[in-house]
Parts: C-alpha cells; sequence; structure tokens
C-alpha cells in the first residue's frame, strides 16, 4: 500500500497497481496551529507514518484516520526548514535534506536523552570527478534501501537515493571523509537520467530491499513510476488524475 501527501496537506492512501480505482485521502489532523508537514515516511523501528513540519516536529500519523500525535521536537532550529526526509534503516536515524543543500539526521522519538539531537552532516555536493561537479542540486525525494518496519540495530548496510528536480536524475549518495561525521550521506553521486521530468512535487520511497517507486505530480494529475535503481530509469505503472502529492511513503514490510 502506498501513502502520499497531498498539496493540501491530506493523506492520499492507493494501491500501487490499481492507484486511481482504490485512491481515497483523508484529512491529517492534530497538528499544532500554522504547522505543515513537509514529508512523511514510515518508522523502520515499529512501521509507524511520521511526519516532519516545516518547524522542525515530528508527529505520527494514524493511516486510518488521519490522526497525528507528537512525538519530539528537532533541537536545531535549521532543520525547520525540512524538505525531504526519510529514515535510515541500519542507524535508526531520519534524513533530513533542508533548503541550501543542507544535510541533517534527526534522532527519532526514543527513551533516551539523546531524542531530538540532531547532527548537521555538511553540505550536499557532487563528488569532485562526477559529471556533474560544481553543480548546484536540488533535491526533491530521498529513499533508503534495505527498508523494513522491523529494525534491528546491527541491519545490514544501506544506501541513499536522491532525486534531482533540476537535472531529472537519480543520484546515489555516499558520504565524505573525516572530518565530516561518519555516516553523513553528503556526497552525490549521479545514477543516471530519470527519462521523466521531475518537479518540486516529486516523490521516491523504497519498498523492502530495493523495489523503488517515483511519483510526479505536475499540474492536477500524479504519476506513478517503478524506478530502476542501477540506472535511475523511471517506468510508467498508472495515472491518478485530480490529485498532486508532495511525496510517498510505502507501508514497510516485515524482514
Amino acid at each position: 500500500m502506498v501513502y502520499g501527501l497531498t498539496s493540501s496537506g491530506q493523506l492520499a492512501k492507493f494501491g500501487a497497481d490499481n492507484a486511481a480505482a482504490s485512491l481515497t485521502t483523508t484529512s491529517i489532523t492534530g497538528l499544532g496551529s500554522g504547522e505543515t508537514l513537509a514529508d512523511i515516511d514510515f518508522n523502520t523501528n515499529g512501521g509507524l507514518l511520521t511526519g516532519l513540519t516545516t518547524n522542525g516536529k515530528l508527529y505520527t500519523i494514524n493511516t486510518d484516520s488521519g490522526a497525528a500525535t507528537f512525538t519530539v521536537s528537532a533541537a536545531t532550529p535549521g532543520v525547520g526548514t525540512a524538505q525531504v526526509i526519510d529514515f535510515n534503516p541500519a542507524a535508526q536515524r531520519l534524513r533530513v535534506l533542508s533548503a541550501n543543500d543542507m544535510n541533517y539526521r534527526l534522532t527519532p522519538a526514543t527513551t533516551a536523552a539523546t531524542s531530538g539531537t540532531v547532527t548537521a552532516d555538511g553540505t550536499l555536493t557532487f563528488l569532485s570527478t562526477d559529471a556533474n561537479t560544481g553543480k548546484n542540486p536540488n533535491l526533491v525525494a530521498a529513499a533508503y534501501t534495505n527498508s523494513f518496519k522491523d529494525f534491528k540495530p546491527d541491519a545490514t548496510a544501506t544506501t541513499l537515493y536522491s532525486v534531482d528536480a533540476d537535472l531529472d536524475i537519480l543520484v546515489k549518495h555516499t558520504s565524505a571523509a573525516d572530518p565530516a561525521p561518519a555516516g553523513n550521506f553528503s556526497v552525490l553521486n549521479t545514477v543516471g537520467p530519470l527519462g521523466v521530468d521531475a518537479t518540486a512535487n516529486t516523490g521516491l520511497d523504497i519498498y523492502g530491499l530495493d523495489e523503488a517507486y517515483l511519483s510526479v505530480s505536475a499540474g492536477t494529475s500524479t504519476t506513478l513510476y517503478s524506478l530502476n535503481l542501477a540506472t535511475g530509469a523511471a517506468t510508467l505503472k498508472t495515472t491518478i488524475p485530480s490529485l498532486t502529492l508532495r511525496s510517498v511513503a510505502v507501508m514497510l514490510p516485515t524482514k
């Protein structure tokens, strides 16, 4: 099942193979006054749908009722400019890509005193030898591989991918060497062209090991694609009329 955050802040729900026929939308309730969700993703520790607001607050979202429950606030105000989020299934941290190419990791709500702490992981830049080196990235969606809802601290390696809407490409993240924090995912490596025109309203999520889904909204409709992580090529699955999605989150399987 695929969930999406609409341009009007509602929660959309549909099947990947019969999206138009199965589509339902639900109002998201319980956010603070004036708060808006920037992005949503399923937490790999328990599988709850989670959203980050534009002012840096994390909420869980009931996938049936749309009720949002506050969990924790980010300790760093800059995370409030968040544009893209995704849970790292190996580290149990929330990757946050913000305005001005900033890159953070956020500790979600836990019983630990570190809940809400933020690590600044540097500026997102293309690898010096990459074909797009020197270009300013415009990342509008991101997702980690190997995402399952039964998180384990020793989870196997994961890879972070993102979509650049200016270049219409898929990129793979690697980490800069010292003195940057380990696991910073700040270096961008071009995988290949999407073959479609990405927009600001583009979503990306990965089901399980490497089953990738891409949503692109243009005008008043959204097109859902499967995505080849080795080449970047998008393959049409379906078009959903009268729906504009800002992001998508695929319900996590159990490993």
